[in-house]
């Protein structure tokens, strides 16, 4: 309830008020100069990347499948689909509700709108579903840490990408990792409900 509590709140300060939020969105937008960096530009190109909607159906298409021949993960096979499905249908729902232009100074031309970010959000929810089932599922603690502390940082690094690629707002990205952590906490609790409902 937090991460949606925070989600509101970024929301009513980016449409509903005017907030320091604001100004350190055009502040920002404005700082890095991504065609004077080529080799930086590719590279956070990659990274942003995987935090694509494309990649992430594909992921967890793949964890789909393996979980045909995991016996453990079997059960877990809707909790995959309501966390994929739903992340990027509400990424979806919400751009067209809010419909927040992009950047202005745009180094590429983006179709969608801009509010909330997409790869924030779904980026998280997936991950973060797989840092859940490292920790459901493997008794390396040591392990678990190192993934878990690997794909923070790296659900980061694709929230700075969208940002320096001037794709997003910094509060496009910040209200895409509030809502994405409430999606997937939302998710878990129906299917652990599902879960002991059909055991």
């Amino acid at each position: 309830m937090t991460s949606l509590y925070f989600f509101l709140k970024i929301t009513h300060s980016i449409f509903y008020d005017t907030s320091f939020l604001l100004v350190l969105d055009k502040q920002l937008v404005t700082v890095w100069q991504p065609d004077k960096h080529p080799e930086l530009q590719r590279s956070m190109e990659f990274i942003s990347f995987f935090g694509s909607w494309k990649w992430m159906a594909f992921l967890s298409a793949i964890i789909l499948i393996f979980t045909r021949f995991n016996a453990a993960l079997r059960p877990y096979a809707f909790l995959i689909t309501l966390i994929t499905i739903g992340s990027i249908a509400a990424t979806y729902l919400l751009k067209i509700y809010f419909n927040r232009p992009r950047p202005e100074v745009l180094h590429e031309a983006a179709i969608r709108s801009s509010y909330p970010s997409g790869h924030a959000l779904v980026s998280l929810a997936i991950y973060g579903m797989i840092v859940y089932f490292c920790w459901v599922f493997s008794k390396k603690h040591w392990l678990n840490t190192l993934i878990t502390i690997f794909l923070l940082a790296f659900v980061l690094s694709i929230g700075f990408s969208r940002i320096y690629l001037k794709q997003h707002f910094l509060s496009d990205v910040l209200s895409g990792f509030t809502g994405g952590l409430f999606w997937l906490a939302f998710s878990l609790g129906i299917g652990k409900a599902q879960m002991k409902i059909f055991r």
